[in-house]
């Protein structure tokens, strides 16, 4: 019986190892974008990308990212830690920019992470069911769009992973023991929390579980000294990267500037926004089968201490980040650590409902299996074809740009995004899209799409500008539009914008 058992393992290891082979290759042969600028989060792409490429030309430290809408300075950007460009780094040839190193990363990232959740899962579970649930977090959107995607959520969600398997572990250790998965775990979150700041819900996670499921630890100091590691060096990462922002005033907004993630309390009291999370998780995130998975436990009264703080921490991170989170446009990438939790729900429930099924429970499970394949192609389908409402213009407007700039040129362009973004708590916003540089290879300023003035124009003149790249109309841009019939003259236009070379003499400096 145990070597039947030891060889069913093996058998179901294999498959498991076939099905991620089968799943990678169709990332790369199929559903990885021809170029990341136009794909789907396109301007994330674009920036990850263009940080990477001046890491490498500048030989500048980890600590010192540079983004090309820098106007004449050095781009110096208060970011998030830019582990993941700077790995893209150590892959890109010495000159010239190649994609493919950003995807890769983000492959063996996101088949890294589900692999530790299968390992897992078939050791608490059983290979059999650890399977399926790994499918379903394969078939997963998030996972199949950040899987050929050139952000760091996918390395993020690595990490994520690790730690939430080692504190699992730490959790089931005696009450002494387990100091090693603890340090793995506290080793992982902080690599998490410094890639992607909204982990930090790791932080409810662990003491939700240690206070339902092993409040007895909570009277050591361990998990205490962990908790503050973690905040401190998270911390400490935040200061420093203000510190670019204070003096050169780019920034992504993790820190005190640019815009803000989190709901004022009409939208935290607009019941439309709850939906819109829900709809997006089931998109991006814990999925259909996740949430059918749930809902049986629930049923049955048998979420365990472990899965309540899985959701806790997930619904907390999803409510704090509802600007981004709730939205269909924004959110893709905000719900990816729900695949996890989705995993671990489907292979609970599963493993609930198998005894129930008698005879029938190999043909239901091989029948959920063909049904999450069938899930796992259509929606790498929907990945390949999935609508971008930016990327065709901003390729039209780069080709049509492109034969009058030079590389590395300082230019100016319009932005598709507004400066602000009302009904939002703070309602700034990071309107910086730098896409067109980036097909460019340019630098420079962005222009907000509602900021209707020639200030910027006239100074990024005196800087050393001499090309405006114009998105869309002039709608309620009457001064901009006057002023450019004045001082700059139309060198090529297409339905979606114009590319303008500025009078060498500007004469009028007004825009009335």
């Amino acid at each position: 019986m145990q070597q039947q058992r030891q060889s069913a393992t093996y058998t179901t290891f294999f498959c498991f190892c076939a099905i991620v082979a089968v799943w990678l290759l169709a990332q790369w042969f199929y559903a990885r974008p021809s170029v990341a600028a136009a794909d789907w989060m396109g301007w994330r792409q674009a920036d990850t990308q263009a940080i990477a490429l001046n890491f490498r030309d500048s030989g500048n430290d980890i600590l010192h990212p540079q983004i090309d809408w820098r106007g004449e300075g050095p781009g110096f950007v208060e970011t998030e830690f830019q582990l993941y460009p700077w790995l893209i780094k150590l892959l890109l040839p010495a000159s010239g920019n190649i994609e493919w190193p950003g995807q890769l990363l983000s492959m063996l990232a996101i088949a890294g992470a589900i692999a530790l959740a299968y390992r897992t899962l078939a050791t608490v579970y059983s290979p059999a069911i650890a399977l399926l649930a790994a499918l379903a977090a394969l078939a997963n959107l998030g996972s199949l769009h950040l899987a050929t995607s050139i952000q760091p959520d996918a390395l993020c969600f690595f990490f994520y992973c690790a730690q939430l398997v080692g504190f699992y572990w730490y959790l089931q250790a005696p009450a002494r023991a387990g100091s090693a998965w603890l340090a793995i775990a506290t080793l992982c979150a902080i690599l998490a929390v410094l890639i992607k700041p909204t982990a930090l819900h790791l932080g409810i996670i662990q003491f939700v579980a240690l206070l339902l499921g092993a409040r007895h630890k909570l009277k050591s100091p361990l998990p205490w000294i962990c908790w503050v590691l973690i905040l401190a060096l998270f911390g400490i990462y935040v200061r420093v990267a203000h510190l670019l922002y204070e003096q050169y005033g780019n920034t992504f907004g993790i820190g005190f500037g640019g815009d803000a993630k989190w709901p004022g309390l009409a939208e935290l009291l607009n019941p439309m926004n709850y939906y819109t999370l829900l709809r997006a998780s089931l998109t991006w995130g814990i999925g259909i089968t996740g949430l059918i998975g749930g809902l049986i436990l629930l049923v049955r009264r048998r979420l365990t201490a472990w899965e309540w703080a899985l959701i806790a921490g997930n619904a907390a991170h999803l409510v704090v980040s509802m600007r981004y989170s709730a939205s269909i446009w924004l959110a893709s990438h905000y719900h990816i650590f729900a695949v996890f939790l989705g995993a671990w729900l489907t292979a609970h429930a599963l493993h609930e409902i198998a005894p129930a099924l008698r005879q029938w429970r190999n043909a239901v499970l091989i029948a959920i299996g063909i049904a999450l394949v069938a899930q796992a192609g259509l929606n790498t389908y929907h990945r390949v074809h999935h609508p971008d409402r930016d990327g065709e213009r901003f390729i039209a407007l780069a080709q049509m740009a492109q034969p009058f700039l030079q590389p590395n040129e300082l230019v100016v362009v319009r932005s598709p995004t507004t400066a602000r973004v009302d009904g939002w708590a703070g309602g700034e916003n990071n309107f910086e899209d730098p896409r067109l540089f980036y097909l460019t290879a340019t630098k420079g300023w962005v222009l907000a799409r509602d900021e209707d003035n020639v200030e910027q124009l006239q100074k990024s003149i005196a800087h050393g500008a001499r090309h405006y790249i114009h998105l869309e109309a002039f709608d309620r841009l009457e001064k901009t539009q006057a002023w450019l019939e004045q001082n700059a003259q139309v060198l090529a236009s297409n339905e979606y914008g114009a590319i303008y070379r500025f009078n060498e003499k500007p004469v009028n400096s007004s825009g009335e």
